[in-house]
């Protein structure tokens, strides 16, 4: 009979077909009812039936919204004399039901099974996750830009919790963040170069939410809001090869990400893969005093904010000689 819960028999019991499969015979009147509902968004109910008798049953789909008090009558479809028959009804729910099968014609003699009752639903779950605004639900998960008036694909994959930016634009005004994270915990994978969130205020919303963002290499996302490109995180971790590039010295901390002087940034943050370049150390793309900069800021007054890659000479420690080694680059040696 399904998943779906329980049924309540109606003048109906469970018996076994010809070939030994276990079915559910109706009297006329009979039918089988739900006792609870479907918390899902149903548009078609089919169910397999034989009729042995030589006349005609007429068998009836119907749905209550109030748990069972009142039922609403979808159709009735009709069960061919001495056959099997797949009958089908179509309907459009947006809220929890439960269904009814009944008969309402036919045979009081001859044996009539009913099996195989099938549910087509579209998933209602709605995750504790906005994208400029627009819930993330079951229906629309598979890809939200759309509703979100969001170019790209922007799709959450429920079972890993899991949300997947390709090449995503998401752009909103006024109160609504670009990204509102309720979940305590949101991976985000990044593909292609093109995904960025800006906002009037925050780019990225959260609730003590913990962040981790990876991507390919070539993945790119940029982020902008008026007041933060982040607001109330708990934890915004980059998988390498992914990092902060611009501005330079940008980093994270107290659920925002600051500059190099503890402002909150609100111009565009770049986050891609570290440019693999010797003696890029504060991941600009190039090779400049700029890094010698921020190596001092390291040795000296243990800044590490604007150090990306700053073991240059690869001997496993960052230190005067890595200072070295940047100026040998710049200098040519």
């Amino acid at each position: 009979m399904g998943t779906f819960g329980t049924w309540k028999f109606l003048k109906a019991k469970v018996v076994e077909d010809e070939f030994g499969n276990k079915c559910c015979s109706l009297a006329m009147p009979g039918g089988v009812e739900m006792t609870s509902d479907v918390a899902l968004s149903t548009f078609k109910v089919t169910a397999s039936v034989t009729n042995k008798s030589s006349v005609i049953s007429k068998v009836q789909l119907q749905y209550s919204l109030d748990e069972g008090a009142t039922w609403t009558t979808v159709g009735t479809e009709n069960a061919a004399a001495s056959s099997t028959s797949q009958l089908t009804w179509t309907l459009s729910l947006d809220k929890p039901a439960r269904f009814k099968i009944a008969r309402s014609s036919g045979s009081k003699t001859v044996a009539f099974t009913i099996n195989d009752i099938t549910i087509y639903y579209t998933d209602m779950t709605v995750y504790n996750l906005l994208v400029a605004g627009e819930a993330v639900n079951g229906a629309n998960c598979g890809n939200i830009a759309p509703e979100a008036g969001a170019a790209g694909v922007i799709q959450y994959l429920p079972v890993s919790g899991t949300l997947r930016l390709k090449d995503a634009v998401i752009e909103t005004g006024g109160a609504t963040a670009g990204l509102t994270v309720g979940l305590e915990t949101l991976p985000i994978t990044l593909q292609g170069a093109g995904n960025s969130i800006s906002a009037s205020q925050v780019a990225i919303m959260g609730n003590n939410s913990a962040i981790t963002i990876s991507g390919a290499d070539g993945a790119i996302l940029k982020l902008k809001g008026g007041t933060g490109a982040t607001s109330k995180l708990s934890a915004l971790t980059l998988t390498s090869p992914l990092t902060i590039v611009s501005p330079v010295g940008a980093h994270f901390y107290g659920g925002s990400i600051v500059g190099s002087g503890g402002n909150i940034i609100t111009d565009w943050v770049t986050i891609k893969s570290a440019a693999a370049i010797d003696g890029d150390v504060n991941g600009d793309g190039v090779v400049t005093s700029a890094d010698v900069t921020a190596l001092y800021n390291l040795l000296l007054n243990n800044d590490s904010s604007g150090v990306v890659n700053g073991d240059v000479n690869g001997d496993g420690t960052i230190n005067s000689g890595d200072v070295t080694a940047v100026y040998n680059i710049i200098m040519g040696g």
